[in-house]
């Protein structure tokens, strides 16, 4: 068969799959059920898109009571490999960051998913990252591109919220979801500001601590971290 010979479902039917799916998904991170779904092939198709969407495969394949499709379950194993072996990367990556910042005397915040990282509140992989952001100091800038330079990272996409930096080699997505070799590329912020309906609110003071350490370290306190996630 041929792939102009299948016949994709109506805009309808999959804009009810993903609502159920995900509907599902969230009683039960919260509330397991020993049941599993009666769903049909469309629904389980869906489902994989929902689960890698809100980011929730790794929790799922810990917390579901039930069994699924052999497909849904090798999606969700096959997620569990590749989030923990990013996660990994991830962290050697930090660590390389935070070594050539110190060399070089700079500063920098860890932000957002690297500094819960620290806080180990997960399980391996049940937190996954696409990228890491990094707060600087604006007239550390030219510095920073300097030593990112030296992790063969180099400046790309830019507008008003961060710096795009874009990591050696292929800019490629290897897999749908998670997969250990898709890229990991580091956004530089020298403010952290989102435009609400109301005004701007700007909590850049409130993150960096009042004597930050050179590196890449940590938020103010984890009030301030939280302030952040939420704000986001």
């Amino acid at each position: 068969m041929k792939d102009s010979d299948l016949k994709m479902p109506s805009f309808r039917a999959t804009a009810a799959a993903l609502y159920d799916t995900t509907e599902r998904f969230a009683r039960e991170i919260s509330a397991p059920c020993d049941c599993p779904p009666a769903w049909n092939d469309l629904n389980w198709a869906v489902a994989q898109a929902a689960a890698a969407i809100q980011g929730i495969s790794v929790l799922l394949a810990s917390r579901l009571k039930w069994t699924g499709p052999a497909s849904w379950e090798s999606f969700l194993s096959n997620q569990v490999k590749h989030s923990v072996l990013r996660e990994e990367k991830i962290k050697a990556l930090l660590k390389r960051i935070d070594a050539v910042f110190s060399d070089a005397k700079l500063n920098a915040i860890a932000l957002k998913g690297s500094s819960v990282l620290r806080l180990d509140l997960y399980n391996s992989g049940e937190r996954p990252m696409s990228d890491i952001d990094l707060l600087v100091r604006p007239e550390q800038l030219d510095s920073v591109k300097r030593v990112l330079g030296e992790l063969g990272y180099h400046p790309g996409f830019t507008n008003q919220r961060h710096i795009e930096f874009a990591p050696p080699g292929r800019f490629d997505t290897h897999s749908f979801g998670e997969h250990e070799k898709n890229a990991i590329p580091i956004e530089v912020h020298t403010i952290v500001q989102e435009p609400l309906p109301v005004k701007i609110v700007d909590i850049t003071e409130s993150i960096w601590p009042g004597m930050p350490d050179v590196g890449a370290g940590t938020y103010r306190s984890n009030a301030s971290l939280m302030l952040h996630l939420l704000l986001h």
